[in-house]
């Protein structure tokens, strides 16, 4: 039931599951992204909700939710070269070339990201071929 609360940004219903013993687990996060309701968001942090970031980022990326992933990137995410280029992938396999245009250049440019982009252009979508080609 709370899943659905969750899902759907019932925020009343959410917080009288909780208040009745509903349990809160990290898999919750997913359901409060999709709501695209921030303050579904905020009472998962309130209730010290483990929050698997890499996970959430990439759902916020899958669902094209960029304003509750923007949150997360600002406030949670720590950056790294692996990570930063999973989403980017991400981004990619789910359409959503607005996260791919805020990235700067140097968050592309890695010599690393670029050989693990060609392959991945290469070997999984050769439409972005044509994209990055022309």
């Amino acid at each position: 039931m709370i899943e659905y609360a969750a899902f759907y940004g019932s925020v009343q219903i959410f917080q009288y599951l909780i208040s009745n013993g509903a349990e809160l687990t990290s898999d919750i996060w997913k359901y409060a992204i999709h709501s695209q309701n921030l303050k579904m968001i905020q009472i998962l942090i309130e209730n010290h909700v483990e929050l698997p970031i890499n996970e959430c980022c990439k759902e916020a990326i899958k669902c094209h939710h960029n304003d509750i992933l923007k949150y997360f990137l600002e406030f949670f995410y720590e950056s790294n070269e692996e990570d930063d280029f999973n989403l980017l992938i991400e981004s990619i396999k789910s359409f959503n070339f607005a996260y791919c245009s805020e990235l700067t250049p140097n968050e592309i440019n890695k010599p690393n990201q670029i050989s693990k982009l060609v392959d991945f252009v290469k070997d999984d979508y050769s439409f972005l071929n044509r994209f990055f080609c022309s």
